[in-house]
């Protein structure tokens, strides 16, 4: 059945829209009233932002209110990706824009919401009202691990509210509102494949409800299924298989050049036949004159045949073509969810009701980290005898010749499995309450929340260092030699690893490893050397809220309203690993490159430590509006509006936060609205007892000009204090009456953070280059460990501090119009944020960096939207916009190549609604993303790392034309 009516115009809209709504979607509620032809759910809406009974035409915050079923009409995958389509959100996360060079924790599949890309923590996510527990690395709550099937709607502040929900509602609030009141049963399917046959998706979903005792009680519950591939290599689009880098190739160090490196390969470090970088002799020094010459920088380009290593166009860091090896990762990791939600309620007396809900998400997702890795800087270097036996005769008897005992060696392996990250992250929420009136004028409600998310983190494929340096010590096995751990070489000898005949109790199973060709390792010789290393983290939050609100007197505009609010929070951390850094390498029985002086972790990448922690917090607040005046000549209503609160941290005190707000209703076409607020972010649990955490990872240091890798190190801070915000915003909506179905709404935004906590990561190129430009006094050189100032660093770190300043501020614009017109109804709608200013100071007399306008967050954001309906079928196509961006925030530092240039990306829906059949609704719709296959713009990867990581910038879709069908009915 189609409706008709003026609200669902609105809510169509915006939803088709991908639900792109500011304040003016709350109009939807205003003209639901007027019309009267809207079912109670929408009508009756009690908008996020305000713990007194108000509608979202009444708020002087902004509000996006928007309903969950048409939010997919033209984004069917999830409700997360439809909403990141939002211009509010910028920098998030999502299945498509999660790979990038920070470890291999960032290789999985999460969605991760960023209002106007001021972080991820500091918008507040709540599921019907309730704090989740974060489950993301990043102290974030992952978006993928809330049930969709019964979802209501998704409110959407873009405000600070902390005076009303306390900790973390600086830049916003994002509300999954369930339907409490479902009745029937309504199911989807779907289907989905890109153009290039890869990516293969599917979602199944069922939702039943019904009410019980007369109607005195309800029940509902919920199950969905989703899966996507995913797309393993990013080489599969044209911006991964050009292997785009960002090479430092002219200038000065405090002021370099940049260019743009096609085809970029590493030039002293990794092959993938496997490279000699330099040869020694019996005493451990490097071989010189002609030995050197014709050893050093040799590459086994076929197996077993050793040549000299053909050398690309060189620049700055990489070289572009010849045999040089490169990083792979995936394009898109994979997304399995399992998604199950049950609830009931019940009212005990005509004053007096009583809820209970839960639910259970499982969420696996597995992305292609890196190709394993033979030998590395430090003490990761590989040595290698020149006797191996694996090496021909005729090259063990030409290096002997040379005076070479062993030499480095490094290689990429691309013949056996890849190393990949398998994150599984199961979500138990669970929520009981009971809520009733008190006397004529009162509500109150107390409510207890339990949630509990443990997140499994498996590196399979782990590279184990000792391991690695035993297989690499292949010796011909003696005639005495009965056992079975042996492999043959070309030449039909035994060849076994040395250790298993000097200490074979040490590494009990030990298979050589021949590593000198690109095809030239025995699977399970390269199998035995690497492990599947585990990190759990636990993370347990137990909410207590109880609230009493009701109008206290009245006055000559209204009735005065209180609310009074007290909450108890405890949230802990736990992280087990089997993958310590005080885990070590035992060098015992290993000839070659183990150094018993400086043991190496046993595991390559993602070291873990053991942590655990524990927040609690207790609040208490009140709220009051004030109706000043009512049908005023000059104003139909004006409300005020106030909040204060008070938070005390066990871990670092007590503050106060507080907001002011008014909104103005000169007529019935012009309203006004402001807020004035301070708001906070506390610490997450992550960023105070964060495990600590190492790996290795390539690294291009500027100050030496040396493309390595080393030993990046990262922990919390048990030291970090709340961070504070100042935030106003001023706005207005214009619905004329000589325009229908037309309306404008127009707010502006600014706010500011202190003493904000950052990670400061010492792997970042901006991070650098202040350090360069400081002459190397500012507090960021502090994260460079070095054995002389002109030396590579061994170790660079990532630490969080409450260090930085942060400003930002802009303009957010939506129109709306609708029509019925050749027999059917129109709808449009454009949205648009403006965003010209997001500075930040790392340290006090560094200098102020603008992101805006940068890549990952355009000055403008716009998406449009346009609808035609008649009869059983409707046509959407909506279109997301946004402006050019440079590539960096840094005012001395040039980029040779053109700036990420301003793109539009269109999807194209289809429904048809089928003829009601035995009381089912039934519709078919075809989803066509990215109808004309826009080729998203250039990341360039840094130089260290080049094929590692993302290949699109700006949050653009790297997949490409991408269809999707499904069916929806409901009986």
């Amino acid at each position: 059945m189609r409706m008709r009516s003026k609200v669902v115009f609105v809510l169509l809209c915006c939803t088709a829209n991908a639900a792109y709504a500011t304040a003016a979607s709350a109009q939807a509620t205003v003209d639901a009233e007027e019309n009267g032809k809207a079912e109670a759910s929408v009508a009756d809406i009690i908008v996020t932002g305000s713990r007194l009974v108000s509608n979202g035409n009444n708020s002087p915050t902004t509000i996006a209110v928007v309903t969950a079923d048409e939010l997919q009409e033209t984004t069917p995958s999830n409700v997360a990706d439809a909403l990141l389509k939002m211009p509010q959100f910028a920098g998030s996360s999502s299945q498509s824009a999660t790979t990038n060079a920070g470890g291999a924790t960032s290789f999985s599949a999460s969605s991760f919401l960023n209002l106007r890309s001021i972080g991820p923590v500091r918008n507040l996510v709540l599921f019907d009202g309730n704090r989740l527990a974060p489950s993301g690395v990043n102290g974030a709550v992952d978006i993928y691990t809330i049930p969709q099937m019964l979802l209501q709607r998704i409110d959407v502040v873009t405000g600070g509210v902390s005076a009303v929900y306390g900790s973390d509602a600086v830049s916003g609030v994002v509300n999954f509102v369930v339907d409490k009141k479902f009745n029937g049963i309504k199911g989807l399917a779907q289907s989905g494949v890109s153009q290039r046959g890869d990516g293969a998706s599917q979602r199944l979903g069922l939702a039943v409800g019904t009410p019980f005792a007369q109607g005195r009680g309800h029940i509902e519950g919920s199950f969905e299924y989703f899966k996507s591939d995913g797309i393993d290599s990013n080489k599969s689009r044209r911006n991964g298989a050009a292997r785009y880098t960002a090479t430092p190739t002219g200038g000065t160090a405090a002021n370099p050049i940049y260019t743009l490196t096609s085809d970029s390969r590493l030039p002293a470090t990794y092959t993938f036949g496997g490279r000699i970088t330099t040869a020694f002799d019996a005493s451990g020094q490097p071989v010189t004159g002609a030995a050197a010459a014709a050893f050093n920088d040799t590459n086994f380009s076929t197996d077993g045949v050793l040549t000299k290593f053909v050398h690309g166009v060189p620049g700055g860091g990489v070289e572009s073509g010849g045999e040089g090896g490169y990083y792979e990762s995936s394009l898109t990791a994979s997304l399995e969810t399992k998604q199950g939600f049950l609830r009931a309620d019940y009212e005990l007396t005509d004053a007096i009701n009583v809820h209970a809900q839960g639910s259970y998400t499982d969420v696996n997702s597995v992305g292609v980290y890196i190709q394993p890795i033979v030998g590395g800087a430090g003490g990761l270097a590989a040595r290698i005898s020149s006797s191996n036996a694996f090496l021909s005769p005729e090259l063990q008897q030409q290096m002997i010749a040379a005076g070479i005992s062993t030499f480095a060696f490094r290689k990429f392996q691309m013949n056996v499995p890849r190393v990949v990250q398998d994150t599984s992250t199961r979500s138990i929420f669970g929520n009981a309450g009971l809520d009733g009136k008190l006397g004529k004028n009162f509500n109150w409600s107390i409510d207890y929340a339990h949630n509990e998310v443990r997140r499994t983190d498996i590196i399979r494929g782990n590279g184990s260092t000792g391991r690695l340096f035993a297989a690499l010590d292949a010796v011909a096995a003696p005639a005495s030699y009965t056992g079975t751990d042996y492999l043959l070489n070309s030449s039909g000898q035994r060849v076994v690893c040395n250790v298993t005949l000097t200490n074979p109790g040490l590494y009990p199973g030990c298979l050589p490893l021949n590593v000198f060709g690109p095809t030239a390792e025995n699977q399970a010789a390269s199998a035995w050397t690497r492990g599947d290393t585990t990190n759990v983290t636990t993370q347990k939050l137990d909410t207590i809220t109880a609230t009493l609100k009701g109008a206290v007197f009245a006055l000559p505009a209204g009735d005065v309203q209180v609310a009074i609010n007290g909450e108890y929070r405890a949230l802990s951390l736990r992280g087990v690993s089997d993958n310590q850094p005080t885990s070590l390498t035992d060098c015992t029985g290993l000839r070659f490159s183990c150094n018993p002086a400086a043991p190496v972790a046993q595991y390559r990448q993602n070291v873990f430590a053991n942590t655990a922690g524990k927040v609690n917090v207790k609040e208490i607040g009140g709220e009051i509006l004030i109706p000043v005046f009512a049908n005023a000549p000059f104003a139909k209503s004006l409300d005020l509006n106030g909040a204060v609160r008070y938070t005390k941290y066990s871990t670092s005190g007590g503050v106060w936060t507080w907001k002011a707000g008014i909104d103005w209703h000169v007529d019935d076409a012009l309203s006004f609205r402001a807020t004035r607020s301070r708001d906070i972010r506390a610490p997450t649990v992550t960023e105070l007892f964060g495990a600590q955490q190492v790996a290795r990872t390539g690294y291009n240091d500027l100050r030496t000009g040396i493309n390595d890798t080393t030993t990046v190190i990262s922990s919390g801070n048990a030291n970090l204090a709340p961070e504070k915000a100042d935030t106003y915003t001023i706005g207005g909506v214009y619905k004329p009456s000589w325009l229908p179905g037309f309306s404008v709404a127009v707010d502006y935004f600014n706010i500011k953070i202190t003493e904000a906590i950052s990670l400061i990561d010492g792997t970042s190129a901006t991070v650098q280059q202040q350090c360069i430009n400081s002459n190397f006094t500012s507090t960021v050189c502090s994260l460079y460990e070095r054995t002389s100032p002109t030396a590579y660093p061994t170790r660079v770190f990532q630490s969080y501090l409450n260090a930085a300043n942060s400003k930002t501020h802009g303009v957010d614009v939506d129109l709306i119009y609708g029509v019925s017109f050749l027999g059917g109804d129109w709808n449009f709608r454009a949205l648009g944020s403006y965003q010209p200013k997001f500075t930040t100071v790392l340290f006090p007399n560094d200098p102020l960096l603008n992101a805006a306008g940068v890549d990952g967050l355009p000055k403008y954001r716009v998406t449009g939207f346009a609808s035609y309906a008649r009869g059983p079928v409707t046509v959407a196509t909506q279109t997301t916009w946004h402006s050019a961006t440079k590539h960096t925030a840094l005012p001395n530092v040039t980029f040779a190549y053109p700036d990420s240039p301003a793109k539009a990306f269109t999807d194209l829906t289809l429904t048809f609604d089928v003829p009601e059949w035995k009381k089912i609704n039934t519709q078919f719709f075809i989803n066509v993303k990215n109808v004309f296959d826009t080729r998203p713009g250039i990341f360039a990867a840094p130089a260290a790392t080049p094929g590692f990581g993302p290949i699109t910038t700006n949050g653009e879709d790297p997949i490409g034309r991408y269809f999707t069908i499904g069916v929806r009915a409901r009986l």
